[in-house]
């Protein structure tokens, strides 16, 4: 995960960015303790920001192991991020995306763009869009009851007895990842909660979700496959994976319709 970060007045624009899966997320958010817990929550591996023109992310970085690069301001400027991000997206702006109105998680967007075009030396067509946190969303964690809560990462280095270790039953690598994801930001929504919970119910109630897993299992990381296509970093095992999943997507079709057309679950029937 690469994380982006520029400030103004208090506040501070955050971009994140997995490029081995396609996804890109920005948030604003108000003070240098929100930013840090945010930091904690997704533990990216670097992190950019604007070289010597705001000192109190400085502070941040003392605080964090990760590598911080510094880079030069004019990397984050908003009118060039706008015109770089809608230009990945082929869009006229981006009020579609939800970020707008947030002027400087666009430009730590675009740093990140930019900084990912420049090591890559590629083309990201696997890109598509970008999609906005409001922090608000979510239950707020401090970085210190993140790491006692043993949400993924065991303080006896033990996984197996983190909460994801004990909840994770998915078939595939991408819901796996899906369900850390959730689980570090319990989302506040009791309306989104209600839906999931009758979806999950749904499913167990009458064992349905058994014959689905059998053929979820076969299907891989098919996130990553496509990104490495993209990025034109495929390997000949990735492709044998892929043909694998395309192999087994009719079956899937067919047991969901078996499964699902009798569930009385808006969510799934979605």
């Amino acid at each position: 995960l690469l994380a982006s970060v520029c400030g103004a007045d208090g506040r501070f624009g955050l971009a994140w960015l997995d490029l081995s899966a396609g996804r890109f997320n920005v948030m604003e958010v108000g003070g240098l303790a929100t930013l840090d817990a945010e930091l904690e929550r997704l533990r990216p591996a670097e992190i950019l920001a604007p070289d010597g023109s705001q000192p109190a992310l400085i502070e941040v970085a003392a605080d964090h192991d990760r590598p911080w690069r510094w880079r030069a301001p004019w990397h984050f400027d908003t009118e060039s991020a706008m015109r770089a991000l809608t230009e990945q997206f082929r869009t006229q702006d981006l009020a579609g995306f939800g970020c707008a109105d947030k002027p400087l998680a666009i430009a730590a967007a675009g740093a990140l763009l930019a900084y990912v075009r420049e090591t890559q030396k590629a083309a990201l067509p696997h890109l598509l869009s970008i999609t906005t946190e409001e922090r608000d969303a979510a239950l707020i964690m401090d970085p210190a009851t993140r790491r006692n809560l043993e949400l993924d990462e065991s303080l006896a280095d033990k996984p197996e007895l983190t909460l994801a270790g004990v909840f994770d039953r998915t078939a595939t690598a991408m819901g796996g990842r899906l369900l850390r994801r959730w689980l570090h930001r319990p989302l506040r929504d009791h309306d989104t909660l209600r839906i999931r919970y009758h979806a999950v119910a749904t499913l167990i109630d009458a064992a349905r979700h058994e014959a689905l897993s059998q053929i979820l299992r076969s299907i891989g990381d098919l996130e990553r496959i496509l990104a490495r296509v993209a990025l034109r970093s495929a390997r000949p095992r990735d492709l044998t994976q892929l043909r694998t999943a395309l192999g087994a997507l009719p079956g899937l079709e067919q047991s969901l319709r078996a499964t699902l057309d009798e569930a009385p679950s808006p969510l799934l029937q979605q």
